[in-house]
């Protein structure tokens, strides 16, 4: 009888301690539920993303608050929509706004850079400033050179793809104007100026007013030095010259090319540049930009801020920071790509161009 009461009592101990054990297992599982509750949200704060990289991440799925998520629109470039000044809105000036003995040597991009090294290394030992047209299509596919171009001299925007603009609908217009503006930007990591060139220099009034409503102002030429021609078309650095210094006027505007020509491979507007320099400079005349003549003769121009310089009351005016340095030097500078010979020293360097091969590509 004692021996069954003994195992009663072991029996009801038993059952005790298997239910205070149950009960402390039971409330260490609540608190390190509590726990996980708690100690997540603040773990969560602490390692959060910055907003600014938080789309680089796993997307959260969750929904906020029972609401559904919206999906944002993709975003997509805006074409430049600047107030241009009223004389340059459905006009196509051939010369700068200025009755001072000023030039602007302008250069067209697009197809090969036969003439580059030595148009740069020019415009750079004599301190000379210059202005660019620059196809889309270039900076794509030659980004080394549209940087190096882009960080030293302002940029205009000549199409994505040098096309006959007038055989294009008006959305196709757009597109060859906004998606250059966007190659030349992604590359150079600035918008082009809002300066355009038409393609062959062919400007119809729909054309026109589309370029014009997309913030650009459309820039013609004094005087074509007719080098892309080349000497298979009977140009020689003489007649480049002669051209330049016969159209030489307060704001002409002289139109020239980098590439080759396609036929006989002569660069005559970069052989020719040194020499059509110093005879502008002995008559008199000081070279600009186009848009720092703008600038000063539209008050408001919408073109991109630059750092201030000296007006171009010298010759040589706003000298490059390459200035001074011999074609050897700048073809050791920028090698980048394929062997070519640059001033006189083998470089390798990749293409650029100040234009379309075949034709009057301006």
């Amino acid at each position: 009888m004692h021996s069954a009461r003994r195992k009663t009592s072991l029996s009801r101990g038993v059952r005790v301690l298997g239910a205070a054990v149950v009960t402390v297992l039971v409330a260490l599982s609540l608190a390190a539920c509590a726990s996980g509750r708690h100690g997540g949200a603040k773990t969560e704060k602490a390692q959060r993303i910055p907003r600014s990289q938080a789309h680089r991440g796993a997307p959260d799925r969750r929904p906020i608050r029972g609401r559904t998520p919206r999906k944002r629109p993709e975003r997509t470039s805006e074409p430049t929509r600047a107030r241009l000044p009223r004389a340059l809105v459905a006009h196509v000036p051939a010369s700068l706004p200025t009755r001072q003995r000023l030039v602007a040597l302008t250069f067209d991009a697009g197809a090969n850079d036969a003439g580059l090294p030595k148009i740069a290394a020019t415009l750079a030992r004599l301190g000379v400033p210059a202005t660019f047209f620059m196809t889309g299509h270039f900076a794509r596919y030659y980004p080394r050179w549209a940087r190096l171009v882009g960080a030293r001299y302002p940029i205009g925007n000549h199409t994505m793809n040098h096309v006959d603009l007038n055989r294009l609908s008006d959305a196709q217009i757009r597109n060859e104007v906004v998606e250059a503006k966007d190659s030349i930007g992604r590359v150079t990591g600035r918008a082009p100026e809002p300066l355009f060139r038409f393609p062959y220099g062919d400007v119809r009034a729909r054309s026109l007013r589309i370029v014009n409503s997309l913030g650009y102002a459309a820039v013609g030429w004094t005087v074509d030095t007719a080098g892309w021609l080349g000497t298979s078309g009977g140009q020689s650095v003489a007649s480049v010259v002669a051209r330049a210094l016969g159209g030489l006027r307060p704001g002409a505007i002289i139109l020239m090319h980098v590439g080759s020509n396609p036929g006989d491979g002569s660069t005559l507007d970069a052989d020719g540049l040194a020499t059509m320099i110093r005879r502008i400079e002995s008559r008199g005349y000081a070279f600009t930009t186009l848009p720092r003549t703008y600038a000063a003769a539209y008050p408001g121009w919408p073109g991109t801020p630059r750092r201030r310089g000296r007006t171009p009351s010298s010759a040589r005016s706003v000298a490059p920071s390459l200035s001074g340095a011999s074609d050897a030097a700048l073809g050791r500078f920028i090698r980048l790509g394929r062997p070519l010979y640059c001033g006189g020293s083998r470089g390798r360097y990749v293409a650029l161009t100040f234009d379309d091969g075949p034709g009057p590509a301006t």
